[in-house]
């Protein structure tokens, strides 16, 4: 954690192996939920993840290209992302910034999201589609 950032953390369990960075004035809030091992996520503005997630293994969320700039006066280094409540995130999915994922929503494993994703729908494969909507899960 850098000066001025914020770690909100409510509950849930976050394994051991997690790389999370808050860079100076972010705001990082992790709602009740499960994180799995080497979960990266990188905060240099503002990431929200909702009650209820299952993060799985090797999943990176970031809300920043990395620090890198191009020059552009259309290009934001970094915007926010959320996660809403119930969102189940696969193996190896990669969440960029500027992405709003909706509840229920099911994000399958080894996918790029760079686009927003509405709720209760499953998306897969790189780059991420729809393959279906009003789809629920449950945590066994």
């Amino acid at each position: 954690m850098d000066k001025y950032s914020c770690l909100d953390i409510n509950g849930g369990s976050i394994f051991s192996g997690c790389d999370i960075q808050v860079f100076a004035n972010a705001h990082l809030s992790i709602g009740k939920c499960s994180m799995n091992r080497n979960v990266q996520i990188l905060c240099m503005n503002e990431i929200t993840i909702g009650d209820g997630c299952l993060i799985s293994r090797d999943v990176v969320i970031r809300d920043n290209d990395g620090g890198h700039s191009i020059l552009s006066d259309s290009y934001k280094k970094t915007s926010p992302v959320h996660i809403g409540n119930h969102v189940w995130i696969g193996q190896g999915a990669i969440i960029m910034k500027g992405v709003t994922i909706g509840d229920g929503a099911i994000i399958g494993a080894k996918s790029f999201v760079a686009t927003n994703v509405k709720p209760n729908s499953l998306v897969m494969c790189d780059p991420s589609r729809t393959f279906a909507k009003d789809q629920e899960w449950k945590d066994n």
